[in-house]
This record gives C-alpha cells, sequence and structure tokens, in this order.
C-alpha cells in the first residue's frame, strides 16, 4: 500500500527529479527550471530531459517518461540504505544532491548541496557512485544532439 502511495505520489509530482529512500516515505521536488546561458555549460532544462534507462522500447513519450521514472525509483528502493548512524540519532529530513548527465549518459560532478547529517549525504553519494558503474542514462536532447544537462536529485530520509 505504501509504494503504491509512492508510486501515486511520483506520478502527480515527477517532472524531472527524482529522489528515494527504501522503507521510507518519498517525496519528490521539481527541479531548477532556468536555462544554461553558455552552450558549453550543462543545461537545466532541455526540449528532452535525460532518463533513466530501462524504457527505450516505449514509443509513447509519456508513457516512457513514466516507466522511466518508476525504474529509477526501483533501483533506489533497492539500493539505497538509511545510514545506521541516522536511524540511531533518528535523523529525517531531505538531502539534496547535484550532477550533470553528460553527453554520453555518464554522471559527474556528483556532490551533496544539503546534507542533514547521519551519514546520509554519503549514502546517496554511494548511490549515484553505484548506479553510475551499474546504469548509463540516457542523455538529454536539444535540437536533436546530446548535450550535458544540470540535473537536482532531492531525497527524503524519514523513518
Amino acid at each position: 500500500m505504501k509504494q503504491l502511495l509512492t508510486i501515486a505520489l511520483l506520478l502527480l509530482t515527477f517532472s524531472s527529479t527524482y529522489g528515494q529512500k527504501p522503507k521510507s516515505d518519498l517525496i519528490l521536488m521539481a527541479p531548477n527550471t532556468s536555462v544554461s546561458a553558455e552552450p558549453k555549460e550543462p543545461a537545466k532544462v532541455v526540449e528532452q530531459m535525460p532518463r533513466f534507462p530501462g524504457c527505450e522500447d516505449i514509443t509513447d513519450e509519456k508513457e516512457r517518461t513514466i516507466c522511466a521514472q518508476t525504474k529509477l525509483l526501483q533501483y533506489v528502493y533497492a539500493n539505497l540504505k538509511y545510514p545506521q548512524q541516522a536511524k540511531k540519532d533518528r535523523i529525517e529530513g531531505t538531502v539534496y544532491s547535484q550532477f550533470k548527465i553528460m553527453e554520453d549518459g555518464i554522471l559527474s560532478d556528483i556532490k551533496i548541496t544539503r546534507d542533514i547529517g547521519g551519514g546520509c549525504g554519503d549514502a546517496v553519494i554511494d548511490l549515484l557512485n553505484q548506479m553510475n558503474e551499474e546504469r548509463q542514462w540516457i542523455p538529454g536532447m536539444q535540437m536533436g544532439e546530446p548535450v550535458s544537462v544540470q540535473f537536482t536529485l532531492p531525497v527524503r530520509f524519514k523513518l
């Protein structure tokens, strides 16, 4: 039931930013929406935002986006771990990570922009590094060309 509610929230509020914690509530927030002025700098919004892989066979854009969001959610559920110290100290809140999805679908410049302590920021970085080793994202596209896109991923930790 909790997963169904989480997925419903995902489909209602999710545009291009993802976040999840296993066995906890999910809060999804929209990414920044300004476009970079410099062509070499990563964009924040492009014609086609980067997608988590696994849904390339779906032709309908909206369905493909929902599928990619669901696949990312499943990946995060399976791989992100609530740190023991955070559990012990009953730390809850939202960790904000930021990274670039490069033209080749590889994540780079992974950083935490807001941490809540207890090892939660490190858990998100570990997840993103693991994801980078195991998956290659579908890059963002602008005027038919792959482009790097800055991505913000908020992850809410809740006991």
